[in-house]
C-alpha cells in the first residue's frame, strides 16, 4: 500500500525580525504491506524541510498478545508522541513533548554536532501486546509496549555503550475512557561535557475520553 499526505502552514511573528509566510509542515509518503502470514513492514520517508528516513520497520505479530517491531520507529511514550500527524488537532504538537519526547527540543537534538528533530523516533526493538475482553463485540482492556533503543536519535548510530528502555501501559477501564503512564530510561551524551553520557529519564501520565460529541485528552 503506498500512501501520503501534506501539510502547509501560514506563520506570523509578533516579532518584526522575523518573516511571516507559508512553508510545508510535513509532507511524507509511505509504502507498507504484509507479503507473508503475520509479517508487515513499512518505510516512510519525509520531503519536508529536509529528505529524511522516518519509518524502517519490519514486525511478526505472534497473536494478539504478542508484537515484535524491529527497526526504527516511534517510542513508546506519551499519547500525542503516538498519535498520527494528520489525526492532531493542531498541525504542531505540545512544547513538552517536543522537549522530552525525542523531539525538536529534546537535549539529543539541540546539542552536539548534528542538530535535528528526530519526530519521536529511535532505532531498536519493540515488543507489543493488547489484551482484550471476550465475546462477539471484544474491546482491549490492557494495551502493552516497551522496548530497547539506541538513545540517540533517527538515521544515526548510538554514541555510547547503554541502551535504553520505553515502555508505556495504557488501560481501558470502560468502553470511552482510557489511561495510563510511560517510563524513559536511558542515557545520552550532550552538552559542553561530552566525557560521559547523562541521565535522560523520563514519566508521563495521561488520560483520554472519546465519545461520538466530545474528545477530551490530557497529559503530564
Amino acid at each position: 500500500k503506498l500512501s501520503g499526505y501534506a501539510q502547509v502552514r501560514y506563520q506570523y511573528f509578533t516579532d518584526t525580525l522575523v518573516s511571516n509566510g507559508f512553508d510545508v509542515r510535513r509532507a511524507r509518503v509511505t509504502l507498507a504491506g504484509s507479503p507473508f502470514k503475520n509479517f508487515d513492514y513499512k518505510l516512510q520517508a519525509d520531503f519536508a524541510p529536509t529528505t529524511r528516513v522516518m519509518d524502517v520497520t519490519a514486525a511478526y505479530t505472534f497473536n494478539t498478545y504478542i508484537k515484535i517491531v524491529a527497526g526504527q520507529q516511534k517510542i513508546p511514550f506519551s499519547l500525542e508522541n503516538l498519535i498520527s500527524s494528520p489525526l492532531m488537532e493542531s498541525i504542531n504538537r505540545s512544547q513538552v513533548v517536543e522537549a522530552l519526547v525525542s523531539r525538536s527540543r529534546d537535549v539529543i537534538s539541540t546539542q552536539g554536532a548534528v542538530v535535528g528533530n528526530n519526530n519521536g523516533r529511535d532505532i531498536g526493538a519493540l515488543l507489543t501486546g493488547v489484551i482484550k475482553t471476550q465475546g462477539e463485540n471484544a474491546r482491549p482492556l490492557v494495551e502493552y509496549s516497551g522496548g530497547l533503543f539506541s538513545g540517540n536519535g533517527i538515521n544515526k548510530a548510538d554514541n555510547n555503550r547503554e541502551l535504553d528502555f520505553s515502555g508505556r501501559v495504557i488501560a481501558y477501564p470502560i468502553k470511552q475512557i482510557s489511561s495510563g503512564g510511560s517510563y524513559y530510561n536511558g542515557s545520552a551524551t550532550y552538552g559542553k561535557d561530552v566525557s560521559k553520557p547523562k541521565n535522560r529519564d523520563r514519566f508521563g501520565f495521561e488520560v483520554y475520553y472519546n465519545s461520538p460529541r466530545i474528545t477530551v485528552k490530557s497529559e503530564f
